[in-house]
């Protein structure tokens, strides 16, 4: 099980102060400040607004954005607090970085039931007691599980089935595969190689 946390740094100022849910916050300073924005709701992605962006622009493109500095304590206090509901699931979770995790649920189904199910249960649970929107994925390794939450959010859960990894794959596009975004992307498009599925049918030398 992958879980990321939807917009962690604007989820986070949102539940330190709920008058902020449901509107554009954009965390990294205020507009005048020469920084990047570090986060944003996905109502200032609506916008047009990124992660990286400088401040200023964020501000050209959603005026009415609420722009806060973050608080990393917060944040840091989020993360332990989703860690240890995790802790309920299985033994064996990871802490992948301040607002991803994996979780090894092999050998839980008699306890937890199965995967969606226990799933929905801990987004639920985190939503209600630590009031940050999670999106999970699931499936036999941990790339995978990462990809099938990419492609639920926000706030979603999506599972890959053992046995069906070939076949979602197949026709998987390649810029949600980590690592064939960007040049490398671009090149393989160039190739015609468009879905994670082409990738088999050409030779090895093409694309090593």
């Amino acid at each position: 099980l992958h879980l990321d946390v939807d917009a962690f740094l604007a989820s986070v100022e949102q539940a330190l102060h709920p008058e902020l849910r449901g509107k554009p916050v954009i965390v990294g300073g205020l507009p005048h400040e020469r920084n990047l924005v570090m986060s944003c709701s996905y109502e200032a992605r609506a916008a047009g607004v990124r992660a990286g962006m400088r401040l200023a622009e964020a501000a050209r493109l959603c005026p009415r954005g609420v722009f806060r500095r973050g608080d990393s304590q917060a944040a840091a206090s989020v993360r332990q607090r989703i860690a240890d509901l995790l802790g309920t699931l299985s033994p064996r979770v990871e802490i992948a970085s301040i607002d991803d995790f994996f979780v090894d649920l092999a050998g839980t189904v008699r306890a937890l039931g199965p995967a969606f199910e226990a799933a929905e249960r801990v987004r639920a649970r985190i939503l209600a007691e630590v009031q940050v929107p999670v999106t999970i994925g699931i499936a036999t390794s941990k790339s995978l599980a990462r990809i099938a939450g990419k492609l639920a959010k926000p706030s979603g859960v999506a599972e890959i089935l053992p046995g069906h990894e070939r076949a979602f794959l197949r026709q998987l596009p390649l810029h949600h595969v980590p690592g064939a975004g960007g040049r490398m992307g671009d090149e393989l498009l160039r190739l015609g190689i468009r879905t994670a599925g082409d990738v088999a049918l050409v030779p090895r030398e093409m694309v090593w």
